[in-house]
């Protein structure tokens, strides 16, 4: 068996794998820091493999592929996930991890290179996978949110907010076209923090006036790229834009009042508040969803659309009450 360990590997999961597939990129497992391949590029995974490792007790979560490439493994996973999208014998915890995994990548590739219309198209085609379990799952919305990670990052943070848009928009009896544009726009409204420094991002206390005022930039560059990839949809431009914008006029950037703010924005916003109060941080832990829905209406509820936020405690306690 062959060992690398070299770091730039990439976790993949053991589900985007199956028997009898063909693998065009070398596949790993990872031992005590060390990268085993187990099955080369060309060849045919076999079903005594997955026998060997359900038998050996083996404790992976993961394979592993090499960073270079990692463009081979999106192409094998788009395919998969077009071919198991309307086979109900896939499990839906299994399509849930395979598409909130590919969503992740999909966002954090974009972070690292915004300009990337591979990336874009790609976030855009994994908007629609999601549309597709939450429509056909009652329960897709908790499945999702169980996978989705305990701590923050921007990249898991885009794709737990698009979950929740998604959801919600559905319940309030949005059209498919327009589940397909606010999904979009929830996933890219943060897209512009690749603009503001890590430490800011992360930082383990209150942001000082000037960093504050750095991060109140985000909405804008999150614009500029949409507008840099020639959108032209004024929801989802305005969407982005306006997601800090509070009801009073005392958001950002543009300081607008409730009638002012697009509806898109006024549903991303209250998503996107309520997936980072219940997400650890660095300055704080997770709160529940009853205990962060509590605060949002003791604290907040003069920033927000006040019938939206009622509604949204309704889709809440139907649909995705995870903790």
């Amino acid at each position: 068996m062959s060992v690398l360990s070299e770091p730039l590997f990439h976790n993949i999961p053991l589900c985007a794998i199956k028997p009898g597939m063909q693998l065009d990129f070398n596949l790993y497992l990872e031992r005590e820091n060390k990268f085993h391949l187990i099955v080369e590029k060309g060849d045919i995974y076999p079903e005594k493999l997955t026998d060997n490792i359900k038998n050996t007790n083996d404790l992976s979560e993961y394979f592993y592929i090499h960073l270079t490439e990692k463009p081979s493994y999106d192409n094998h996973i788009e395919s998969y996930l077009k071919k198991i999208s309307s086979d109900d014998t896939i499990p839906l915890n299994e399509k849930s991890l395979l598409v909130y995994k590919s969503t992740s990548d999909a966002i954090n590739d974009l972070l690292k290179n915004p300009e990337s219309k591979k990336s874009l198209e790609r976030t855009k085609t994994l908007v629609d996978h999601t549309i597709n379990i939450i429509l056909n799952y009652d329960t897709s919305i908790k499945s999702m949110m169980s996978i989705g990670s305990h701590d923050y990052y921007t990249y898991t943070h885009s794709v737990d907010v698009s979950v929740f848009v998604i959801g919600f928009a559905n319940y309030l009896g949005f059209s498919f076209e327009n589940l397909r544009n606010i999904g979009y726009a929830a996933m890219m409204h943060d897209i512009g923090k690749n603009k503001i420094p890590h430490e800011i991002i992360n930082k383990n206390g209150k942001l000082t006036d000037e960093e504050f005022s750095l991060m109140k930039s985000h909405p804008c560059h999150s614009y500029d790229v949409l507008k840099f990839h020639d959108e032209i949809n004024e929801d989802i431009l305005m969407g982005v834009r306006s997601h800090h914008e509070k009801a009073r006029g005392n958001g950002y950037p543009d300081g607008l009042k409730l009638h002012e703010i697009n509806d898109f924005a006024k549903i991303i916003s209250l998503c996107d508040i309520f997936s980072a109060l219940t997400t650890k941080r660095s300055y704080k832990n997770a709160f529940s969803s009853f205990k962060s829905l509590q605060m949002m209406k003791q604290e907040m509820i003069n920033d927000f659309d006040e019938k939206l936020f009622y509604d949204f405690i309704r889709f809440i306690g139907k649909s995705c009450t995870h903790n």
